[in-house]
C-alpha cells in the first residue's frame, strides 16, 4: 500500500530503533579491540530499519513538486529471505515512476527532463551503506508481442540502471530486470490503464534476496493481451550493472561539468537542456559491464 508520510516514516524509524536491540541468541558484546569510549560496532541487520527510514526521507525529494511518482513499502521476514547472518526483517521500498517521465512512447532513450531525477537517485545511492541493492525494473502494457515487450522493458531498465552507475555509484549493487507485460497494475483495457502499466520501478533493499521475495509477492498475469493463451510459468533474469573504477576520474569530470552547466547564469532553459544533452551523450560512451552471474526468478500463475 502507498505509505502515508508521517506514519510510515515514524514506523520505519521506530522499526530501525527496535532492530538495534539484539535478539535472543545473538552476540551482543563489543569486539575486544573496540577503543574505550567508542560506540560498539553494529552489524548491518541491526541498523537496517534506520537506513530504510533515511532512504525514504532522501527519496521524498523525487515526489516533491512532481507528479507521476508513487511510494510503497513492504517488509520481508527472516523466514522469507532465509539469510542466516541477517536475523532481522528487511524493509523494501518500491518507487514507481510513470514511463513518460523517463521515455517517449516506444523509445528507450532517456528524456532530458529525467536527468535531474536520475541525479537525485544517484546522489541518494551515494549516501547508502555498502552493498545496498537496487533493482531497476521495466514494465510495459500488453500491446504487441510478449517477447518484444520483455525486450523493450529490458532496454529501458538498462538505460536507467546504466545512467545511475555512470553517475559514479559504486557502493550500491544496481540490477536491471524486465517484466514486460506480465506484472500489470491495471487492466489493459483503456488508454489510461495501459499508461499506468508502462512504468519504471526502483526497488531498494538491504539485500537482493529480500527484493526477490517482494517480486514473488506481486500479481502476475501470464495470459496474452486477449486472454486467449496463458503460460504456466516464466523465468525472469536479473543482471547486475556496473562500471569499472578505471573511468572514475572521467565520471567525476562529467559530473562537475553538469554542475557548471546548471549554475551558469544567463542561459535559457533550452540552452541548458542542449548543453546537458551533449554532456550526457559523452557519459553514455563509457562502457557499462553486465555481470555474467544472473539471478533467476520463476513466476507462475
Amino acid at each position: 500500500m502507498p505509505f502515508s508520510k508521517p506514519s510510515a516514516f515514524c514506523a520505519a524509524l521506530l522499526s530501525g530503533l527496535a532492530l538495534m536491540t539484539t535478539p535472543a541468541g545473538a552476540q551482543s558484546a563489543c569486539p575486544v579491540n573496540t577503543a574505550a569510549q567508542m560506540p560498539c560496532p553494529q552489524e548491518a541487520w541491526q541498523t537496517v530499519g534506520i537506513e530504510h527510514a533515511d532512504r525514504m526521507a532522501r527519496l521524498e525529494r523525487l515526489s516533491k513538486g512532481r507528479h507521476g511518482f508513487s511510494f510503497f513499502e513492504e517488509t520481508v521476514s527472516p523466514s522469507e529471505h532465509g539469510l542466516k547472518d541477517f536475523p532481522a526483517d528487511i524493509p523494501v521500498l518500491r518507487v514507481v515512476a510513470r514511463q513518460d517521465i523517463f521515455f517517449d512512447s516506444g523509445s528507450d532513450q532517456i528524456r532530458a527532463e529525467a536527468y535531474k531525477l536520475l541525479d537525485i537517485v544517484a546522489d541518494s545511492l551515494k549516501q547508502e551503506p555498502p552493498d545496498v541493492a537496487l533493482f531497476v525494473a521495466g514494465h510495459t502494457d500488453a500491446d504487441g508481442d510478449e517477447d518484444d515487450n520483455i525486450d523493450l522493458g529490458l532496454s529501458r531498465a538498462h538505460a536507467v540502471a546504466s545512467a545511475l552507475v555512470l553517475r559514479g555509484v559504486y557502493q550500491a549493487s544496481i540490477y536491471r530486470v524486465s517484466f514486460g507485460e506480465y506484472m500489470p497494475i491495471a487492466p489493459n483495457d483503456t488508454l489510461r490503464s495501459k499508461a499506468k502499466n508502462r512504468r519504471v520501478e526502483f526497488l531498494f533493499g538491504a539485500k537482493p534476496e529480500a527484493l526477490v521475495v517482494d517480486i514473488k509477492r506481486q500479481n502476475v498475469n501470464l495470459c496474452g493481451g486477449d486472454n486467449s493463451e496463458c503460460k504456466k510459468q516464466i523465468r525472469i533474469e536479473i543482471e547486475k550493472v556496473s562500471v569499472s573504477r578505471d573511468f572514475e576520474n572521467k565520471i567525476i569530470e562529467i559530473n562537475n561539468e553538469v554542475k557548471t552547466i546548471e549554475k551558469q547564469p544567463g542561459r535559457s532553459p533550452v540552452e541548458i537542456t542542449k548543453a546537458r544533452q551533449e554532456v550526457e551523450l559523452e557519459r553514455t560512451k563509457i562502457p557499462v559491464e553486465i555481470d555474467r552471474q544472473k539471478i533467476y526468478v520463476d513466476l507462475g500463475r
